[in-house]
């Protein structure tokens, strides 16, 4: 049970990231339970509760961006029954609409997820920065399509 329960929260985690790249608001809404809490460290210190505040959050923090790319890298995940913690390497790219604005950083995701009739969801995303760069990034950008399917 314990690899279903991994590989569940793997894709999970992938499918956080590819919501936040493909800047779907509805997709990134199903990853998390209604009482979730996501954070960030400094140096874009914020925290927000629920669900509606989670949303929010996330439309002030992708508002602008002409594209915005998260990687995931590496992840270790310990599963404890229902409720589990995993910690994520991850890489952001953005640049604003304007080009003016660029963003790229290291971090650290700390989670913890609980499974509630068995579906694993967010209950808490921390994004603990390690480096940050506002260094222009050149280059033309593409639109990504909403659906995978052609």
């Amino acid at each position: 049970m314990a690899v279903l329960d991994e590989d569940a929260i793997r894709s999970l985690t992938a499918r956080f990231a590819d919501a936040i790249n493909r800047l779907d608001r509805d997709a990134f809404t199903t990853v998390w339970w209604e009482d979730a809490v996501w954070e960030l460290t400094v140096p874009n210190a914020m925290v927000e509760l629920g669900i509606e505040n989670v949303l929010a959050m996330y439309d002030r923090l992708l508002s602008g961006w002409e594209f915005f790319i998260q990687l995931v890298h590496s992840g270790v995940i310990e599963v404890d029954g229902s409720e589990a913690r995993a910690r994520w390497t991850m890489r952001e790219f953005a640049r604003s609409e304007s080009g003016a604005r660029s963003y790229d950083n290291m971090a650290i995701y700390d989670d913890t997820l609980e499974c509630r009739d068995s579906v694993w969801r967010f209950k808490k995303r921390r994004y603990c920065y390690v480096w940050v760069d506002d260094k222009p990034i050149t280059g033309q950008a593409f639109k990504l399509p909403v659906s995978i399917v052609p």
